[in-house]
């Protein structure tokens, strides 16, 4: 794409007039020089733009939101000729503060740019297009070319470190050891440890305690019935871009939490469509963090509407909403659904001052640390 200067292409017309009406010596002088003057900055420009290129390093591909990420962009002439002016804009796919470069490029030189961006909310930012645009020596024409980079950054929602939740169905989480049975699968051997006074003594494993020397206890996998299911509410449910993320940073950190404790975790994301992850261990933890960052809030859909079928399919795991502003009519909705399902906890990341019995409220992320607390 080119653009020709105006003023010069009506004096170039001016020009023709002139001579068209008059046939002056003089005005074929000035006509052929305006025409050359145009026809050389064209070639010009064309020959500087088709050896032009452009190339893009980042530091880090995978980072969390509010990480600096420096990006190196490099923009080389490769042609014998000078290109007198160039400008750059548009090195992401992300519209930020990105300020406009202006320079010039001798022949097979090359320029770096040197930018520190701050992701503040999660997603995949794609490197590029970057927008060169570059001017004759004349300044009559103007070529634009687009360069396209085929590189992405990752920026996953930010991960806050949680010690313990208090959720009634999962007995042998958090920082303090369960010496409660009920929700164990005695099938399933997660681990064997050293004997810790207390421990029941159907747990000791004889084989291996004759074979070290020191009692050695088994830990059961949790069973099905102290699995957890989270809905996350991705709809139009949050004043702002803020209180979005932070709904993504709380579920991300009770995920990893609960697979860090090996607990069964199935969760359900509402947007325009309903997404499903499930995950037994920290080793699906990927699986969580790749879907939420993906999905952003959109679409009207009914949350209590859309996985009402599945809230009935355990009563015995624990079900864990989080969502935005909550309206009394949904508030009113979710106590009904808590009579035959009594293991349902809510979470709203809003700003709301009017606070209902029984919810969660967090404005920040960072609240969370060190843990989260539910009475049932």
């Amino acid at each position: 794409m080119f653009k020709i200067k105006k003023s010069s292409f009506v004096l170039l017309l001016v020009s023709m007039l002139f001579v068209a009406s008059v046939g002056s010596e003089l005005f074929y002088k000035i006509f052929y020089l305006i025409f050359f003057s145009m026809l050389f900055s064209i070639i010009w420009c064309k020959a500087s733009c088709r050896f032009l290129f452009a190339y893009q390093n980042v530091e880090k591909v995978i980072c969390t939101t509010k990480d600096e990420v420096n990006i190196n962009t490099e923009i080389v002439n490769s042609s014998v000729l000078p290109i007198p002016y160039v400008e750059v804009d548009n090195i992401l796919s992300a519209k930020g503060d990105f300020k406009r470069e202006y320079f010039s490029l001798m022949p097979l030189e090359k320029v770096s740019l040197n930018d520190k961006i701050k992701f503040n909310y999660r997603g995949i930012y794609n490197l590029g297009p970057i927008e060169v645009v570059l001017w004759d020596v004349f300044g009559i024409i103007c070529f634009k070319k687009t360069i396209k980079i085929d590189k992405s950054i990752f920026v996953y929602p930010k991960l806050h470190h949680i010690e313990k939740i208090t959720l009634p169905n999962v007995k042998p989480l958090g920082i303090h050891r369960s010496r409660i049975s009920t929700d164990e699968d005695y099938t399933s051997i997660r681990n064997i440890r050293n004997y810790i006074v207390g421990d029941n003594l159907k747990r000791v494993h004889w084989k291996l305690t004759a074979k070290r020397g020191e009692i050695q206890v088994k830990e059961y996998d949790a069973s099905a019935s102290s699995s957890v299911n989270i809905i996350l509410d991705m709809t139009n449910v949050y004043k702002n871009l803020d209180l979005e993320e932070t709904a993504a940073e709380v579920c991300i950190s009770i995920v990893e939490y609960l697979l860090r404790n090996k607990v069964e975790t199935n969760l359900i994301i509402v947007s325009k469509r309903l997404h499903y992850v499930d995950g037994k261990n920290i080793n699906d933890f990927y699986k969580f963090n790749n879907t939420i960052t993906g999905v952003k809030a959109e679409g009207s859909i009914d949350l209590i509407d859309a996985v009402k079928d599945k809230l009935r399919i355990n009563k015995q795991s624990s079900v864990l909403i989080i969502t935005g502003e909550l309206s009394k009519y949904k508030y009113e909705r979710l106590i009904e659904i808590k009579k035959y399902l009594s293991n349902l906890f809510v979470i709203s990341c809003s700003e709301t001052q009017e606070e209902m019995e029984g919810v969660l409220y967090i404005k920040d992320a960072s609240q969370i640390k060190g843990g989260i607390y539910f009475e049932k």
